[in-house]
């Protein structure tokens, strides 16, 4: 009977290990969906900076260095993230019962882990988002900085466009004459 009362204890401290390594996996699993939700909602919240009338290519150098480095910061945690997550599933591996018994579930080993694990990996497709990102914003600073200050000022909005209009005459000898008119786009 002691024996029995030892393998359930054993059993036991198995099955709470197991369980508590799952929560560590399973919570980092969801700090990089709610990591990556945030990073997402911080990038498009800076999408309609790009449609500002009385934008300076200076703003739009800041816009692209700063969110540039918010994706390099948001690879940076997908990158450690994995890593957490890869040390727990070892751990669990671990804890799984050996491949030389046929009758036991496995979860973190095993040939179906293997086949779900191939890549493409949801790790990577994960750090396409960042990387999209990274091309606009990297695509942002590089046009701010072609774009010269009589570029910018040809057409803004919202400012008053003075347009001369030259009418011809109806006769051979009469003057054009010239009409100006104001228009605000």
């Amino acid at each position: 009977m002691a024996d029995e009362e030892r393998m359930t204890i054993q059993d036991q401290r198995k099955m709470q290990m197991y369980t508590g390594l799952a929560n560590f996996r399973n919570n980092e699993v969801s700090l990089r969906w709610q990591r990556s939700l945030l990073m997402i909602v911080l990038n498009t919240a800076g999408l309609p900076f790009l449609n500002i009338q009385t934008a300076t290519p200076f703003l739009y150098q800041v816009l692209g260095v700063s969110f540039l480095l918010l994706c390099a910061y948001w690879l940076t945690l997908n990158w450690k993230t994995q890593l957490w997550i890869n040390y727990w599933q070892g751990r669990l591996a671990l804890v799984d019962p050996p491949e030389s018994n046929l009758l036991e579930f496995r979860v973190f080993t095993g040939t179906e882990w293997e086949r779900v694990n191939q890549r493409p990996t949801f790790h990577q497709l994960l750090n396409v988002l960042p990387v999209a990102f990274m091309v606009v914003w990297f695509s942002v600073l590089v046009s701010s900085l072609w774009v010269s200050p009589k570029e910018d000022t040809i057409m803004r909005i919202n400012q008053p466009v003075r347009v001369i209009i030259v009418e011809k005459p109806k006769q051979c000898f009469s003057n054009p004459k010239e009409v100006q008119y104001e228009i605000t786009l």
